[in-house]
């Protein structure tokens, strides 16, 4: 499972952006 892995991905966007 790469559910965390989309967790954080989306949470580093976030805080790139």
């Amino acid at each position: 499972m790469k559910i965390r892995n989309l967790m954080y991905v989306k949470y580093v966007i976030k805080h790139l952006l």
